[in-house]
């Protein structure tokens, strides 16, 4: 159940993120290469999309689905990320809009590769999962428990940011 909520949360904040901050989101999605006739769709429809993941992913006859495009899309980020990569360019992430201020790069990868393993365990375990029948101390501490994660990501990409600027 933890997996499920953090793997909610992540898509939610992402998604929110990305709209709190359109023009930098737009900027990322124009320097990955979208074509700028697509691009400000796109911008828009791609955090929209991932709101709406985090809702079907909570619903017991949506999650199933949710969680499989989850990872398409997750698929599509990699292959992204590894385009930019491969291109030796340096952009900004925007992954989490302005909460996570960072280029792409092997980190970039390592929260792709996290969220791939977490949907995976999720789809693979198929334990039937009734959101009604949890308690709420049980919604309470896993929803506490994925903010926290998050939260914990974002104070240390924040830290690790502030850090290298020190240093250069």
């Amino acid at each position: 159940m933890l997996i499920q909520i953090a793997v909610t949360v992540v898509f939610l904040v992402s998604g929110v993120s990305k709209l709190a901050d359109m023009e930098a989101f737009q900027k990322t999605v124009t320097e990955v290469g979208v074509p700028s006739r697509v691009g400000y769709w796109f911008a828009w429809s791609l955090p929209i999309l991932e709101m709406l993941l985090s809702v079907a992913m909570v619903f017991e006859f949506t999650r199933v689905p949710g969680h499989v495009l989850g990872l398409g899309l997750l698929l599509m980020f990699a292959l992204v990320t590894w385009h930019v990569l491969r291109r030796k360019a340096t952009i900004k992430c925007s992954c989490f809009g302005t909460l996570v201020p960072e280029n792409f790069g092997p980190t970039t990868f390592a929260r792709q590769a996290i969220l791939t393993v977490g949907i995976t365990i999720v789809l693979v375990d198929g334990t039937p999962f009734s959101w009604t029948t949890v308690t709420v101390t049980d919604w309470v501490s896993s929803i506490t428990s994925a903010v926290g994660v998050v939260l914990l990501y974002v104070l240390l990409a924040n830290y690790h940011r502030v850090f290298r600027e020190k240093r250069d």
